[in-house]
């Protein structure tokens, strides 16, 4: 926790492992939170639809120009309200629990922002919750929040790459 200040608006950008990794990250970040969540689960009766009217940012990763304008909706959620957003950078629960590889999505938003990002690393929720079971069981859960991570030098696609491939390292080396 003394990674993060309450009164400052981070990219939060963890590994996803699980369906209770939501519900963690509600409970463990201090500061106001949205998270971009993708289109199809809205759908899930009573979860899902308390993801489309919370305050998160939908995205429809199969359309480009609609993710592209829920990256603009986060962009003005994050300057317009002070309020950070989490980012799943996986784009989709793991299986097993190792971290798959990241998408573009996060850092193109925390470039566009010039928010720092603050790594996340989840570990042991996929114990508590695996993919494709609403049975809960019981278990520990372990939050990391590695030091931030600037954005403010990021000006090409390039430098996105760079800063994914950074942070899934970081994330990674802090996975139990």
């Amino acid at each position: 926790m003394e990674n993060i200040s309450s009164k400052q608006a981070y990219v939060f950008v963890s590994n996803h492992s699980s369906q209770y990794d939501i519900v963690t990250l509600q409970k463990a970040i201090p500061n106001k939170m949205s998270i971009v969540f993708k289109k199809e689960l809205a759908k899930i009766p009573v979860f899902g639809w308390q993801l489309y009217i919370g305050p998160y940012v939908m995205i429809d990763r199969k359309n480009p120009e609609s993710a592209l304008q829920s990256i603009d909706e986060a962009k003005r959620l994050m300057s317009l309200r002070d309020i950070s957003i989490v980012v799943f950078a996986e784009g989709t629960r793991s299986l097993t629990g190792e971290i798959q590889q990241f998408k573009r999505g996060a850092f193109r938003l925390a470039s566009q922002v010039g928010f720092p990002i603050i790594p996340v690393t989840i570990s042991g929720s996929n114990q508590i919750m695996p993919k494709g079971t609403f049975k809960i069981k019981p278990g520990t859960i372990h939050v990391h929040f590695d030091k931030p991570v600037l954005t403010d030098e990021i000006k090409s696609r390039q430098d996105e790459i760079d800063l994914m491939s950074r942070v899934r390292d970081i994330v990674v080396r802090n996975h139990m």
